[in-house]
């Protein structure tokens, strides 16, 4: 029993640690959807600058074209040609700036080394108009030609980086707005599952305290079973105290005259004290017998030889054994038991007080109590009576709480007897005797070898 309370209390544990680990993974799925929502701020702030620096560029072409008109329209000027100049230094400053904004897009960058010198023969172009120094790459269709399709080209260059970052960025929000749905849902699947396994070390550990509680209750049941034995053996217990006392009384009354003789029989007054000190010894036996059998105590197995659990057992249950005869048919070789003395007794004084009840009205009581090994390393005890046997209807439930033959009887004996021998990992069973009556058997383990050989030693 110790040991199942014991799994329980590692599996509540278990439990209380796996709630904690899904909690702490829920917690890193909030964490990472935050860090996602932080990657998407810092998304659309880079498309941000990106189409800014784009449209400068755009804007900037535009102006350096307006400048060089307004040369050409007012015949020159120092004013309309510093514009243009600072045009010109803009345009070439945002394409620097584009090119640092997306070295990390190798698409990116490959449409800007498109860009890049269609923008700048564009410049030279105007700035060729306006101070004649070198002459510009035009194309083979005429200056107003290649002008339009120069301007053309950087217009679609242009339109072509814009579009590229509005569909990186709506890629990249729709593939975190999809990690962000997947770890919600793992986070709220993984909160659910926190909060079962919470409850299920709430349950375990519940479980836990009622099965401790019950052992508890067990232990009080077995006492108060073991003070209902008592209870019904006082009178037989006085009866059987009061003889071994009467008779030291007149032993000791007969030294005492010795004692008051003339001339003193020293060993006729020893031989009295001694047989009065005899039968104190039984009284004190039988008292010492009973007070250990109604003590309250944990279970405790021990190493002890069957044949003295056995005999302590019949003396206890032949205070009340009426006109019925008790044998005993123990194997020469039985070995030691590894059992809780006293509750094994407690199971043989409830079988042997059944079959003493049982027997009340039968004309033949014999009680038979024997042991012999089996080959599974364990003991097998019998108590067989010569009763009337057992109704067919109570045998298939016997060991069931609360089922008795007896008018005022509880049921509640041969439940705790099974309890008891299977706690100590055994098995009881009842079949009807060859001869009549009923046999009770019960099986509990041997001493392993070792065990044997230091119980022997000490």
């Amino acid at each position: 029993m110790r040991v199942r309370i014991g799994g329980s209390r590692l599996s509540s544990a278990a439990a209380f640690v796996l709630a904690l680990l899904l909690v702490v993974a829920a917690a890193a799925l909030a964490q990472f959807n935050l860090q996602r929502l932080h990657n998407s701020f810092d998304w659309v702030e880079h498309t941000q600058q990106v189409l800014l620096q784009i449209a400068a560029i755009d804007t900037d072409l535009v102006s350096a074209v307006a400048a060089q008109q307004a040369i050409l329209l007012a015949g020159g000027g120092s004013a309309q040609l510093t514009a243009f100049r600072e045009f010109s230094a803009d345009v070439a400053g945002h394409m620097e700036a584009l090119q640092q904004l997306t070295s990390d897009n190798p698409n990116q960058q490959q449409r800007l080394a498109t860009l890049r010198p269609l923008v700048m023969s564009e410049l030279d172009r105007l700035a060729y108009v306006i101070e004649p120094t070198s002459p510009p790459h035009t194309g083979a269709g005429g200056a107003d030609k290649t002008e339009l399709q120069a301007r053309a080209a950087i217009h679609d260059a242009l339109q072509r980086l814009r579009q590229a970052e509005v569909d990186l960025l709506t890629r990249r929000q729709h593939q975190a707005d999809r990690d962000s749905t997947v770890s919600t849902i793992f986070a709220a699947a993984t909160i659910v599952l926190a909060l079962g396994a919470a409850a299920l070390g709430m349950f375990l550990l519940q479980r836990e305290h009622a099965r401790a509680r019950q052992h508890q209750l067990q232990l009080e049941l077995l006492h108060l079973s073991r003070l209902n034995t008592m209870g019904q053996t006082a009178s037989a217990l006085a009866h059987e105290v009061n003889q071994p006392l009467t008779a030291a009384r007149n032993f000791l009354g007969a030294a005492q005259r010795m004692l008051g003789a003339d001339t003193v029989p020293a060993a006729r007054v020893a031989d009295a004290v001694q047989r009065s000190l005899v039968q104190v010894d039984r009284a004190s036996e039988v008292i010492r017998h009973l007070r250990r059998f109604v003590s309250r105590s944990e279970p405790r197995h021990t190493i002890e030889p069957v044949a003295t659990v056995i005999s302590e057992s019949i003396t206890i249950s032949a205070l009340e054994r009426g006109r019925a005869v008790i044998e005993e048919r123990l194997d020469g070789d039985l070995p030691l038991a590894s059992i809780d003395k006293v509750q094994i007794q407690q199971v043989l004084v409830n079988l042997m007080r059944n079959a003493l009840e049982a027997m009340a009205a039968s004309e033949r009581c014999e009680l038979t109590i024997s042991a012999r090994s089996t080959e599974d390393g364990h003991i097998q005890i019998s108590v067989a009576d010569t009763g009337p046997g057992l109704p067919r209807d109570v045998a298939a439930k016997l060991f069931q709480p609360f089922v008795t033959t007896k008018e005022s009887g509880m049921g509640v004996g041969l439940s705790i007897c099974r309890r008891i021998v299977e706690a100590h990992g055994g098995r009881i069973w009842a079949e009807p005797g060859a001869s009549g009556g009923t046999v009770f058997h019960f099986t509990i383990p041997a001493a392993e070898g070792a065990e044997q050989d230091q119980a022997a030693d000490d």
